[in-house]
């Protein structure tokens, strides 16, 4: 994620994490399969609206691997269904932000691994 961050992330956006990312401190997870269309962009139903300076996210995320452990999650979500995969935007969300949930998921793989489902309940992000 930190590539993405470097080339499209704002100024505070770089400031605030990549030295926390870059250091080891703080992990990352990428949000972006659903239960429904998985990683398919066209079909992403998480949705993201626009509220003053801020979006509400509200959706779920499924096989996202180090949930868990991840401190800041790179989330897919469409601020427009109707224009499909043209409408899908990218959001840095603190794990600890208000309205987030996960579900451990039990993987059946030679290691456990830290997979969950991520649930996001009207979570506000800065636009």
């Amino acid at each position: 994620m930190g590539g993405s961050l470097v080339r499209f992330g704002t100024e505070e956006q770089k400031r605030r994490y990549l030295p926390l990312l870059a250091s080891g401190e703080w992990l990352s997870s990428a949000c972006l399969t659903e239960p429904q269309g998985g990683s398919d962009l066209a079909s992403i139903e998480t949705m993201a609206v626009r509220d003053g300076a801020s979006y509400i996210l509200s959706g779920e995320k499924v096989f996202i691997s180090h949930a868990n452990h991840a401190s800041l999650y790179f989330v897919l979500a469409t601020v427009d269904r109707s224009l499909k995969h043209k409408g899908v935007c990218a959001f840095l969300v603190e794990r600890d932000s208000p309205g987030i949930t996960m579900r451990p998921l039990a993987m059946h793989t030679l290691r456990r691994g830290d997979t969950a489902q991520v649930f996001f309940d009207e979570v506000r992000v800065p636009a």
